[in-house]
């Protein structure tokens, strides 16, 4: 690690900070299709969004035989005194941390919001995310695990208040850590991915757990309806079977006791150009206060809402919404969330 951040860890060590990891990720084969916020939509249908005042931190730690990279961004706005959030965020397949850093926005909801911001690089850019064509590579939920402690040794983390959110591949593998990890990492954010079937078979979170999916009705490459996914450097990914949407919003609610009642709403059309609507269906009457959420983009595709339009990418991925911002509705989500180890904490 540089000088420099050895010498901001020690300023922050005096302080109290929750982490707040957003990871997001890219199950399909495509030129990592990393998003953008929606928040600022005329502005941002092209280029990239700022990469936020505060200061980039690469680093890097040795796993499983492997060295493994990170990035993280920690906001200028930070306070002393406060605790911090930290998020992680995993990339998509063929992408990497720093790639999706440019373009989801959510280094600007973290100066605002005043949370930390980690990146990992999956290896050889794709995560190990629970499907069985992913099951040879990297002990990634280790890695994330490890990666926490390491952040940890740093930076003053709040333990109540880690995260995780993740683009498709990164999406499925936030999916695993909720399986997995939920005596960690508190809430779950999934974009444009659903459960692979072996997850689906052997998830047993000790606890409930908040989640929320933001899906494309029309995602060309992962199926609202479930079943195979493409395989291929160009128009798949890993490829392997995973359950519906609807299925997987399904799974969650029965973990977590939510009754049958919901509430159903359709958010403001902000940008009638974009050929999307979004639908917000929640579910919040749910063991320990959790909640389960799915953001249908109507019309949508396989993109992180809002995120900067590429117009060569488009006819594979289809569609990006403008209007919902992912990742500030994301901060919001988690920001509703702390972790509850136990009923006599």
């Amino acid at each position: 690690m540089s000088s420099h951040a050895l010498s901001f860890s020690r300023y922050l060590r005096g302080a109290s900070y929750t982490i707040v990891i957003g990871i997001v990720m890219f199950v399909a084969g495509l030129p990592a299709c990393d998003g953008a916020q929606s928040g600022h939509q005329a502005s941002q249908k092209s280029g990239q969004y700022s990469t936020g005042s505060g200061r980039n931190v690469s680093g890097e730690m040795m796993h499983g035989g492997l060295m493994r990279n990170y990035l993280l961004y920690i906001p200028d706005s930070l306070e002393q005194e406060r605790d911090t959030s930290l998020v992680l965020v995993f990339h998509g397949g063929f992408g990497s941390g720093e790639r999706i850093a440019r373009r989801i926005g959510m280094n600007a909801v973290a100066d605002k919001e005043k949370f930390i911001v980690a990146y990992p690089d999956g290896i050889d850019r794709h995560w190990n995310d629970g499907r069985s064509t992913t099951a040879s590579g990297a002990n990634d939920v280790s890695f994330i695990l490890a990666l926490i402690d390491h952040i940890k040794e740093m930076y003053k983390i709040d333990n109540k208040r880690i995260y995780a959110t993740g683009l498709s591949n990164g999406g499925y593998l936030t999916t695993r850590l909720a399986c997995e990890s939920s005596d960690v990492i508190a809430a779950f954010a999934p974009v444009i991915s659903t459960m692979p079937v072996p997850l689906n078979v052997n998830c047993k979170p000790g606890r409930p757990v908040p989640v929320m999916m933001i899906n494309g009705k029309d995602d060309p490459l992962v199926p609202w309806d479930g079943g195979q996914l493409n395989s291929g450097k160009r128009m798949g990914g890993k490829g392997g079977e995973v359950i519906s949407v609807p299925d997987t919003i399904r799974f969650w609610r029965m973990h977590n006791n939510c009754t049958d009642d919901y509430t159903e709403t359709t958010l403001p059309d902000k940008d009638p150009d974009d050929g999307t609507i979004v639908k917000q269906k929640k579910y919040t009457e749910c063991e320990a206060d959790t909640e389960v959420t799915l953001l249908t983009v109507v019309g949508g595709g396989h993109t992180w809402p809002g995120a900067p339009e590429r117009p060569r990418m488009k006819k594979r991925t289809g569609n990006t919404s403008y209007d919902i911002d992912a990742s500030e509705i994301i901060w919001e989500f988690f920001e509703r969330h702390k972790l509850i180890q136990s009923s006599n904490e």
